[in-house]
């Protein structure tokens, strides 16, 4: 190898590994996540469901026993989320996520009255 192709390939291969960007998996710089509590009467409430729903994903988490919740690596795009608990008003709410972003919401759940319960 002559010396003009010799430096030519190592200022291509710079170029490629500088423009290429990290080797490690990207997902978590462009994908959002939804994270926070649930209540009940201003209660943390353990096991509550939600269900995260856009036009090509899906996700259902269960709150954990301080109320808590996440639900990562979510593609940018319009969702509804969704939080269900016996016992309680089902609640909701529809989001655009850009991607990165970072949700953090505190959901408040009414008790319904014992003649609106039902088994289903």
């Amino acid at each position: 190898m002559t010396k003009p192709v010799a430096i030519s390939l190592a200022v291509a291969l710079l170029t490629v590994a500088c423009t290429s960007g990290p080797s490690w998996p990207r997902s978590d710089l462009r994908s959002a996540s939804i994270a926070g509590t649930t209540a009940l009467e201003d209660q943390l409430l353990p096991g509550v469901t939600l269900t995260l729903r856009g036009k090509t994903f899906v996700q259902t988490v269960v709150t954990d026993g301080q109320g808590s919740f996440r639900i990562a690596d979510v593609p940018a795009g319009s969702y509804k989320l969704t939080a269900r608990v016996y016992g309680a008003s089902a609640w909701s709410i529809s989001t655009e996520l850009p991607p990165g972003a970072q949700l953090h919401l505190a959901i408040k759940l009414q008790r319904l009255a014992p003649a609106q319960i039902s088994a289903t």
